[in-house]
């Protein structure tokens, strides 16, 4: 049997099951929880998710989400043509030797950029507004945003970003809801067996948090404390979810082909501890050769493995 159309029936008999256990209450976010157990039942949730469930319960899901970049605000990172400036002493990008070299010093963001504000809304009321940029002037009517405002400015960005023709090796998905992000993830994995779900994550929470809400702290050096574990190989399917600046809180997905994972030890110059997981991208011929990567490294595209940190709210799937 095709094993797209397993996949479907699990997500099928998945969906309904949790239904069923809901039965006369559906409330959020135990509805989200249940899909991710029901659906992805050895599957650890990350603690950044158990966070963006604990700030719904609390009522803040409508909040804006303003994804905090470096202080090049327009900085964003995309695969094709790039009009932002770089920081230029930030370790944005590195080769795949730097990782597996201790003692490598990097000046990195760890810290998540969602806002505490952040959550994602529930299933039902994502799918009942429009994602998509001719909806866009609805939205705004529909969520009070000014059309000529920052935010609205940003969303549209989102939105063409989510919109974008995929490069060749890519599969792409905007998620609006844990749901759609859960079943996203099963779908392209092929299976629902031996899935993790992993992310950054740092010793000191609380210094985290502290740092988040400091620009002027959000780049920090660290330095390869010991051997970077490969948790997954350049064979191995794996996506990459990313948060977005919209109204309410978005993912972008998506799943590079060649990409290889590794989880890496990292001491702070302060002595914050973390397990960090980077990605290598091998195959990148397809991309824009002005993207900045390749002008920070002095490289051509298809010649080296490109290789970059992923900060605590990015979610990285793969099977294992």
């Amino acid at each position: 049997m095709d094993s797209k159309f397993m996949v479907s029936l699990i997500l099928l008999f998945s969906i309904a099951a949790a239904k069923m256990t809901l039965s006369s209450s559906d409330g959020f976010p135990a509805a989200a929880e249940i899909h991710w157990k029901t659906i992805l039942p050895h599957t650890p949730m990350p603690v950044v998710i158990k966070q963006l469930l604990h700030f719904a319960k609390g009522g803040h899901n409508t909040a804006p989400v303003i994804v905090k970049y470096d202080s090049n605000k327009t900085y964003r990172v995309r695969y094709r043509n790039v009009t932002a400036a770089k920081q230029t002493d930030a370790t944005l990008f590195f080769v795949e030797d730097d990782l597996k070299r201790p003692g490598t010093r990097m000046l990195i963001r760890l810290t998540k950029r969602i806002p505490d504000s952040a959550a994602f809304l529930p299933l039902k009321e994502a799918k009942s507004i429009p994602f998509s940029t001719a909806d866009l002037p609805n939205t705004l009517t529909r969520l009070s945003i000014k059309p000529k405002s920052n935010l609205a400015l940003l969303m549209q960005e989102t939105l063409q970003l989510c919109e974008a023709t995929p490069l060749k090796s890519e599969e792409k998905h905007c998620a609006t809801s844990l749901e759609s992000m859960v079943d996203f993830a099963v779908s392209k994995l092929g299976t629902n067996k031996g899935v993790q779900a992993m992310a950054t994550v740092l010793e000191d929470r609380k210094a985290a948090e502290a740092e988040k809400n400091s620009p002027d702290k959000w780049y920090k050096w660290y330095t390869v404390a010991g051997t970077a574990k490969e948790v997954s190989d350049a064979k191995t399917k794996t996506l990459n979810c990313h948060p977005q600046t919209y109204a309410y809180l978005t993912y972008y997905c998506h799943s590079i082909a060649g990409t290889r994972t590794y989880v890496v030890p990292f001491i702070g110059d302060d002595g914050t501890k973390a397990e960090v997981v980077a990605v290598c991208h091998t195959d990148t011929s397809e991309w824009d050769p002005k993207y900045i990567a390749f002008q920070m490294l002095h490289v051509k595209p298809g010649t080296v493995p490109i290789c970059h940190i992923l900060v605590s709210d990015t979610i990285v799937w793969m099977t294992i």
